[in-house]
């Protein structure tokens, strides 16, 4: 069967509590000059370019819909959104598969981590990224034919590597493309190689 590219395979299970960031250093009596510690505080989120018709076209911005307030609430999954941002930040094998049954919450799980993108509740290297779900019915419903599909794909995937590594590309229910699943694999792969963008996947266990 299909294997994800770079996969990290994440059980939607409880993990240990591991926080990220930095800790302040202990007894230490340095102060640093006054210029550094009035630092600005982190630019507000901004949404991606309107140019980017395939963006436009085929995905869902959760991060646009968490500023607006129409994303639902994640409650209680702080160690698993915690976990999903540890791999996010790896350097190899940092495109999380989230397995699990239909209905135990993998959706809000992505959309918690929207909502705490917008907050800037996350490491620096995600602020300012747009969380973008794949729309799969205007993918594969736009499309008649194999090649057609994979062209749509390969457009969407541009236009978000011109965005510079500003995208984590959110891809429900990856497998259900069956025998198209290898191709479109094929086409992400250069791209997570050269780190132009990000994606995360869920999968049923079943």
């Amino acid at each position: 069967g299909a294997q994800p590219v770079q996969n990290s395979t994440y059980n939607a299970q409880p993990v240990q509590n591991t926080a990220y960031g930095t800790q302040p250093a202990q007894n230490t009596t340095y102060s640093a000059p006054a210029a550094a510690q009035q630092q600005a505080a982190p630019a507000p989120w901004r949404p991606l370019p309107s140019n980017l018709k395939h963006v436009q076209q085929m995905t869902v911005d959760w991060t646009l819909m968490a500023t607006q307030g129409q994303l639902r609430p994640c409650l209680e999954r702080e160690t698993e959104i915690r976990r999903l941002v540890q791999i996010l930040m790896r350097k190899g094998k940092n495109n999380p598969v989230i397995i699990g049954d239909t209905g135990i919450g993998k959706n809000t799980l992505i959309m918690g981590l929207a909502q705490r993108i917008v907050r800037g509740d996350v490491p620096d290297r995600f602020r300012g990224v747009s969380l973008l779900k794949l729309d799969s019915a205007s993918v594969l419903g736009g499309a008649k034919y194999k090649s057609a599909l994979e062209e749509s794909f390969k457009n969407l995937v541009d236009d978000i590597a011109s965005a510079q590594g500003r995208v984590i590309l959110y891809i429900p229910d990856f497998f259900a493309f069956n025998n198209v699943t290898n191709d479109l694999i094929n086409i992400l792969e250069p791209r997570l190689t050269r780190g132009e963008l990000m994606v995360i996947t869920t999968a049923s266990s079943t």
